[in-house]
């Protein structure tokens, strides 16, 4: 397959992933695909719900488009579900319609599609992204970022940047996958304290909406006014509305998932990323070379599932240096980040390896 097919296809998908079409709609992508024997078949499915955060799908839509590249053949479709929740009918049927080896559902808001779908069809496999369940069923397999890794890195950096001695955190919604991020950058405060001799509060609220970017602004607005002039915002486009607060109030905003650098160069301390891309890649190729998951696929600093990318110049060097020593000992396994508010509870900052 020649790459420039691969680049047409995630073209074509995510035009069609933005510009929308008509629910419970399975495209045919036959064209972009060789014609061989018996090829492992995958269906992508999004609600349309999920459209509303082009970052995740635009990168989970790349891996998948990835593995165009892989020596089996593979045939990759395309899924558009209903808005209204318990829909399943829809996904059933499309399933029943054509045979399916795995059926990938990265949105936010496929998760209740899946569990309800998949006991169904035990001869199918789920893939999921972040979900955190409680438990799997032997079907489904949920790739998991180590949230918590990148987020001790940042809050480290963003400890030792403040100048009000008051940071924000605007999450997404308030649960497991957030609180990755929550604990692992209040970890990286702590650091910071001991560093710096000083507390740090941090400032806390929720969207608990992905794509409302007024509520985004207005949490931020009011975290500024009330003293923090630094804000981590892991809450999907709601983003937006956090560096358009910092922008206004002439502060600082630490982007989540992609570089934000490029919305408000003056504003953007630095970005936390996710290589969602490269681990949608690895597990879908792994699935149709034979390999199978599941439950949790973890992703973290040790896989290259993290980055911390486009530093601002005021970030001195020794601090830039510090985070990746952090970054180098959270690789090696030195340094077990906490994730929970329990574990962060019983968590030594002495365990970092940077304090004697």
């Amino acid at each position: 397959m020649e790459p420039k097919n691969r680049k047409i296809l995630v073209v074509v998908l995510v035009c069609v992933v933005l510009l929308g079409v008509p629910t419970g709609l399975m495209l045919s992508t036959g064209e972009f695909f060789p014609k061989e024997a018996n090829p492992y078949n995958v269906l992508m499915v999004l609600p349309i719900s999920s459209l509303d955060d082009p970052f995740t799908i635009a990168s989970a839509t790349g891996g998948y488009a990835s593995t165009l590249e892989e020596t089996s053949p593979v045939t990759l479709g395309l899924a558009l579900l209903g808005t209204n929740p318990g829909e399943y009918e829809e996904l059933s049927s499309l399933l029943q319609k054509k045979k399916y080896d795995l059926v990938f559902a990265p949105g936010y808001n496929t998760r209740e599609e899946v569990l309800a779908t998949a006991p169904l069809f035990p001869d199918i496999y789920f893939l999921i992204l972040d979900s955190s369940l409680e438990s799997y069923p032997d079907n489904i397999a949920d790739i998991q970022f180590k949230n918590e890794e990148v987020s001790l890195v940042t809050g480290y950096i963003a400890g030792m940047m403040t100048e009000s001695k008051k940071v924000g955190f605007v999450g997404g919604m308030n649960d497991e996958n957030i609180g990755r991020f929550l604990y692992g950058f209040k970890a990286g405060i702590e650091i910071a304290e001991k560093q710096r001799n000083i507390s740090i509060p941090t400032l806390l609220a929720y969207t608990m909406d992905y794509s409302n970017e007024l509520l985004g602004y207005e949490l931020a607005e009011k975290m500024y006014k009330d003293g923090a002039d630094i804000i981590f915002s892991p809450c999907g486009n709601s983003q937006f509305g956090c560096i358009k607060a910092a922008m206004t109030y002439d502060k600082y905003v630490i982007g989540v998932d992609k570089d934000m650098n490029v919305y408000a160069p003056n504003n953007v301390l630095f970005s936390a990323t996710k290589d969602i891309e490269t681990a949608v890649n690895y597990v879908i190729s792994a699935f149709s070379n034979g390999t199978t998951f599941q439950g949790p696929i973890s992703m973290g600093y040790m896989e290259w599932a993290f980055g911390i990318v486009s530093i601002s110049d005021v970030v001195p060097e020794l601090v830039v240096e510090t985070a990746s020593r952090l970054e180098q000992n959270i690789i090696e396994r030195k340094i077990v980040v906490p994730k929970t508010a329990e574990e962060l509870a019983t968590w030594n900052v002495y365990s970092t390896g940077l304090f004697i």
